[in-house]
């Protein structure tokens, strides 16, 4: 008898554990952007980022990109801390928050020489994410 509840017991409880894979998509679109943003900090390419976001979230990032090419410049960025803490997903549209930890510092592309000193700094960032074409891209950030 109690082999019968105990099976019942596992099988209700792999059942009730299973991930919205809706949810998986939403955070890991949200985690390619973030490595992609990543590279594309470190050699001073937006490029590497039109997969992962719309052209909404690429125009807000163009003056960063255009100030570190202005500058010779690329930013090192390392994420330390990446804590969800919150998933919504609607047919459309999702939100991922998260709470993350992250160090940065620019330096001279040709030289290597640190432009503007090592910071680390805490967000709370709301990812809000579009499908477009079945694939969930970033659309903006902001904070909570």
């Amino acid at each position: 008898m109690f082999r019968r509840y105990f099976i019942v017991f596992i099988i209700f409880g792999l059942f009730s554990c299973r991930v919205n894979p809706e949810a998986k998509a939403v955070e890991q679109a949200v985690r390619s952007y973030n490595t992609a943003l990543i590279q594309a900090y470190r050699d001073s390419v937006l490029n590497y980022i039109t997969p992962f976001a719309t052209d909404n979230e690429l125009n807000k990032l163009f003056p960063q990109f255009l100030a570190l090419d202005t500058t010779n410049s690329r930013m090192i960025a390392i994420q330390n801390k990446f804590s969800i803490k919150g998933i919504s997903v609607a047919e459309t549209t999702a939100t991922l928050k998260a709470e993350e930890h992250w160090t940065y510092w620019w330096e001279d592309r040709n030289t290597g020489e640190i432009t503007k000193p090592k910071k680390e700094l805490d967000y709370k960032i709301v990812y809000n994410l579009k499908k477009v074409k079945g694939k969930w891209l970033v659309d903006s950030l902001s904070t909570f």
